[in-house]
């Protein structure tokens, strides 16, 4: 077979054999595999979803085969794939990366489902080398030196301006996001994102604010916090 032969391969409305079948089916299976090891190369440092890991490898494979039972009606099986996706992650929240992981698992899958197997192996490798570079470079990775902080206030504390003088001593730079009531208006919450400065002791910053909140809950996150804010 030449290489314009192979790139042009189809397989919905052909007959298939069986080796040829699972020939296609092992290829999307190795892809989704490859893509799982690359997903949990890249996202090493901050942590990788175990259960996203385990969906990278089954998802290509999976949607190959729904669309080989369906392969008359195109249409049919990429709703049907599209549905299958978004059950498992329409209330999960993700990061950047691993929506990217998941398109792309879903395109391979797509991919080796049409019989185009080449174009396949061309994205997936592409896709990695992308992500790779993103990973050595940093690009668009969230800054360590930004944190969401989160402070409880006693209600009876006013909170205009109290610790105004404990971020600017720790902080190079920072913004009130939020204030809201909480415990049935008890307890106020204050969220800021504050770019703390290099070699500030966190454990220092936040006693001090402890000491301004009458010893009730600080949080520092490092990413950004499930209020989104």
């Amino acid at each position: 077979m030449t290489l314009e032969e192979l790139f042009s391969t189809q397989v919905g409305g052909t007959q298939m054999s069986v080796g040829s079948t699972l020939g296609i089916l092992g290829a999307a299976l190795a892809l989704g595999i490859a893509a799982a090891l690359l997903y949990k190369f890249v996202q090493n440092k901050s942590g990788n979803n175990s259960a996203l890991t385990v969906t990278l490898m089954i998802l290509p494979v999976t949607l190959t085969f729904i669309i080989l039972m369906l392969g008359n009606n195109l249409l049919v099986a990429f709703t049907f794939a599209g549905v299958l996706t978004l059950v498992r992650y329409r209330s999960v929240q993700l990061q950047p990366k691993d929506i990217a992981f998941i398109l792309m698992a879903i395109a391979v899958g797509v991919g080796c489902g049409i019989g185009y197997l080449a174009y396949s192996v061309l994205f997936a490798v592409v896709f990695s080398a992308v992500m790779l570079v993103i990973t050595f470079t940093g690009v668009g990775s969230f800054s360590r030196s930004v944190y969401q902080l989160r402070i409880l206030i006693p209600e009876t504390l006013s909170f205009d301006g109290v610790f105004d003088d404990v971020l600017n001593e720790y902080a190079s730079s920072w913004r009130l996001c939020r204030i809201r009531t909480t415990d049935f208006g008890t307890v106020f919450e204050m969220n800021f994102s504050v770019k703390l400065k290099k070699g500030v002791d966190r454990k220092e910053f936040l006693d001090k604010i402890r000491c301004k909140n009458g010893n009730l809950q600080v949080t520092l996150n490092l990413e950004p916090d499930e209020t989104k804010i």
